[in-house]
């Protein structure tokens, strides 16, 4: 009987234990569940009370702000204010800016288109001239160059005319006179009646008597004396002086190599006008210095002569790039026509 009941025994033990392992395990899940459920019922509540936390913290962060930008709006919108009105001014004052240049352009464009017409006659006619003798050059109109003075400033000076050929430069001072005009001679050696009107003039060396019909009152004659006596340099002066500072002005330029001698010229090229002038040296200067007119054939006559000037050859292009700046227009002719063309039609 023993041996039959000893299987049984270890049965009920074994048994016994799963009971004792099942109840035990039943005890272990049911306070892990409590647990869990605790901490779950913890951190809701605290999510919860941080949410409320972070909503409070962003009202009265919210409501700094708005404190402290409604603190500040007053000067911001002064600063604006103050920014506006500084755009304003500036908007007004680039406005008159404008205006003045307009102004300025307006009133340079009209004097230049003054000088313009005033040298255009004169220029037709020089191009013309060289034309018909195929001389080989250019012809620069109306230059400005700047010359120092005694007291530190600088003089504008202004030139008619540059006639520059291969073999001499040219200056041709224009002057577009109307009348008779008496240029380096006095009106009582051409005839003695016209010692009646200018008995005791004695104007120097140099000077120009014009003698024009005034355009209001044709029954009157206007007179107009340029001479060093009458605070004015006679045209063949200007030419001369001219002349002497347009070669120290390119002198002074490290690129161009100004020419030995520059010729002065006056030139009265208005249809309407006579003139009688001196053939000799003025004076005693040694600088001859050629009137020319219109009529006959001073123009070509001296462009010729120029046209065969002994001495070294002229720098042409050197001396245009030179002045090309300072210069209204610029006409190639001969063999420098494809090189510079006029702006004038």
């Amino acid at each position: 009987m023993e041996g039959n009941t000893t299987p049984w025994i270890i049965v009920l033990v074994l048994t016994g234990c799963l009971a004792l392992l099942a109840a035990w395990h039943r005890f272990r899940t049911r306070r892990l569940q409590a647990s869990l459920e605790s901490t779950k019922e913890e951190s809701e509540a605290s999510l919860s009370e941080l949410a409320t936390e972070s909503a409070a913290q962003r009202e009265q962060i919210h409501s700094d702000y708005s404190i402290e930008l409604a603190a500040k709006q007053p000067a911001h919108d002064q600063y604006v204010r103050a920014l506006s009105d500084r755009h304003q001014n500036d908007v007004r004052g680039m406005d008159h800016d404008r205006r003045v240049l307009v102004e300025r352009y307006e009133a340079l464009a009209k004097k230049l288109d003054s000088a313009t017409n005033y040298e255009q006659p004169s220029r037709r006619f020089i191009l013309d001239q060289c034309r018909r003798l195929d001389l080989n050059g250019v012809l620069l109109t109306n230059i400005r160059f700047p010359t120092p003075t005694d007291d530190g400033r600088y003089f504008l000076h202004q030139v008619d005319h540059l006639l520059l050929t291969e073999r001499s430069v040219t200056l041709i001072e224009n002057k577009h006179w109307t009348g008779l005009i008496f240029d380096g001679t006095l009106p009582r050696g051409e005839h003695r009646s016209w010692k009646l009107l200018f008995p005791d003039l004695d104007l120097g060396d140099d000077f120009a008597i014009q003698l024009q019909r005034k355009a209001e009152t044709p029954g009157q004659i206007d007179v107009r004396i340029v001479a060093e006596d009458h605070n004015a340099r006679s045209p063949r002066r200007q030419a001369i002086n001219q002349a002497a500072d347009l070669r120290t002005y390119l002198q002074s330029l490290s690129d161009c190599r100004a020419p030995d001698f520059i010729h002065p010229a006056v030139f009265y090229s208005h249809s309407d006008s006579y003139v009688v002038a001196t053939d000799e040296r003025l004076g005693r200067r040694k600088v001859d210095v050629p009137v020319l007119t219109t009529v006959g054939n001073s123009v070509h006559d001296l462009l010729l002569l120029r046209s065969r000037e002994p001495g070294p050859s002229v720098d042409v292009r050197c001396i245009v790039d030179a002045l090309a700046p300072q210069t209204t227009d610029i006409t190639g002719f001969g063999t420098f026509a494809g090189s510079w063309t006029s702006t004038f039609t």
